[in-house]
């Protein structure tokens, strides 16, 4: 008699190998920085004094046992007296802030890859925390794993390791996303990118917590694999951008104090800039014309006939030329050129007077210079210039077509890695900007002007001193500059 056939026993399928994160300040950061500043905003919007202390204690009266949102909110209405319809009105409220200050951190972000597993400490369900990924822009095909303690006890880890076979873990707290998943373990890795810059921790200990802010969102929403490039990135959220903000609340209030109607932000500098001032002037109901002014020292000072035309017409009486930093010489010559007198000049920082371009042609007098920073009189100017970078070339004519002025410019010889690096300070501008038209500077319009002239100083002083910005763009600066000085002779 034939053996019965022996059942083959299906082999356990093999535990995806995935990545594990942690979400909160990981992934995601709060464009208000501090948890507590979510509480206060709805406090503000709900008008129902007190929430923020009610709702930080009602956490603390549920936090002894696993706890949820609804269970907080549970004991939040308890304390405040709360009908149902009010309960679900302030929660739903609660979660609709947390997804306005949603902002992503995109250098975590970037090692995330499809299949990978976030891992969660919060009282949010999983839906809410997708939720909250959404509005930072972060879609990846992930799973999420919430519990309100199972990082912190470390009983989550035996579970996820049943499932999955997990090569690293990413978190920001050093007990539970550290030190848990190392006894259990899991191989683990800290990040603290979330954490603020010491210049912008130190604008929100000065009480410019609108322009930590926004220094912080624009750094965290930036990344590239390229060292270099990260270094100029962070220059540009902590230095420059902070830098021209501030610049454009003196600039502006220096407008309306004089009448001025019109601000020409001088090529190649003020690119930047200009788009900086017209959102600041938006958010304070001002009504003043701001446009690039197409410009440069050969075109100031050996302009053709169809140039002299464009800046007869654009450089109207009682309108400001701004420009980053200069010594005022050759927008004298071109003054005296169009016949104009008394126009003012503002620059950041005005430069003494070059021996070279005195000897080609002395300065003609009749101009303002006004001086927007404090105390930057014998700082080097190189890194500001750097740091406001063009995409376009020097401008070398302007001619008339079909009454619209047509720039000319000279050929961009610069070499693809410093393109490259421009680019970058370009995409981390637009960031910048972007955060500034929905969070104006409420708080940085508080401060008087000698102490947004100093602030702005000490910036300047330290943006001079950053090396990575010299590193990338000294050597073709100067030989730009060579090139633009043999074109003047």
């Amino acid at each position: 008699m034939a053996e019965p056939a022996r059942q083959q026993v299906p082999a356990a399928a093999p535990r995806p190998r995935v990545k594990t994160f942690d979400v909160f300040d990981t992934l995601i950061a709060r464009r208000c920085v501090e948890a507590k500043r979510v509480f206060e905003i709805v406090e503000t919007r709900s008008g129902l004094a007190g929430f923020a202390a009610h709702r930080v204690a009602a956490e603390a009266e549920v936090a002894h046992a696993p706890y949820t949102f609804e269970t907080i909110y549970a004991a939040l209405a308890a304390r405040l007296g709360l009908d149902p319809e009010a309960t679900r009105s302030l929660s739903a409220l609660e979660l609709a802030v947390e997804q306005e200050n949603a902002i992503p951190i995109a250098e975590n972000i970037a090692a995330v890859a499809d299949g990978d597993v976030l891992i969660s400490d919060m009282y949010l369900g999983a839906e809410a925390i997708r939720s909250l990924l959404r509005a930072a822009g972060f879609d990846r095909p992930v799973s999420v794993i919430v519990s309100s303690d199972g990082k912190r006890s470390g009983r989550v880890w035996p579970q996820a390791l049943a499932a999955f076979d997990i090569s690293e873990h990413c978190g920001d707290n050093m007990h539970s996303d550290v030190l848990m998943a190392l006894a259990a373990g899991v191989r683990a890795r800290a990040t603290d990118v979330h954490r603020p810059t010491r210049i912008e921790a130190a604008l929100a200990d000065m009480g410019l917590r609108d322009l930590a802010a926004l220094s912080r969102e624009t750094r965290l929403a930036t990344h590239s694999p390229d060292p270099q490039i990260r270094a100029l990135q962070i220059v540009e959220a902590d230095f420059n951008l902070p830098i021209l903000a501030l610049a454009s609340v003196l600039l502006l209030r220096r407008a309306v104090r004089s009448g001025v109607r019109k601000i020409l932000f001088s090529s190649r500098d003020g690119n930047i800039w200009l788009p900086m001032a017209r959102a600041i002037a938006a958010s304070r109901g001002l009504d003043i014309a701001m446009d690039y002014f197409f410009t440069s020292r050969l075109t100031r000072v050996k302009p053709s006939e169809s140039y002299l035309d464009y800046a007869r017409k654009t450089i109207t009486p009682g309108s400001i030329v701004v420009d980053v930093c200069g010594t005022g010489w050759s927008l004298a010559h071109l003054f005296e050129r169009l016949g104009l007198r008394g126009q003012t000049i503002a620059f950041l920082q005005k430069l003494p007077a070059r021996a070279d371009y005195e000897a080609m042609a002395p300065t003609p007098p009749g101009s303002e210079i006004a001086q927007l920073f404090a105390e930057v009189e014998s700082v080097n100017n190189t890194a500001i210039e750097m740091c406001n970078y063009a995409t376009h070339g020097m401008v070398i004519d302007v001619r008339d077509a079909l009454g619209s002025p047509v720039a000319i410019f000279a050929e961009d010889r610069r070499s693809a890695r410093v393109k490259n690096g421009v680019e970058a300070q370009q995409a981390t501008a637009r960031i910048f900007l972007d955060a500034l038209r929905r969070r104006p500077l409420a708080e940085t319009l508080g401060f008087d002007d000698d102490s947004l002239a100093r602030l702005g100083g000490a910036l300047y002083r330290g943006l001079a001193a950053e090396a990575a910005v010299y590193a990338l763009y000294f050597d073709e600066h100067m030989a730009e500059d060579r090139d633009a000085l043999a074109r003047l002779r």
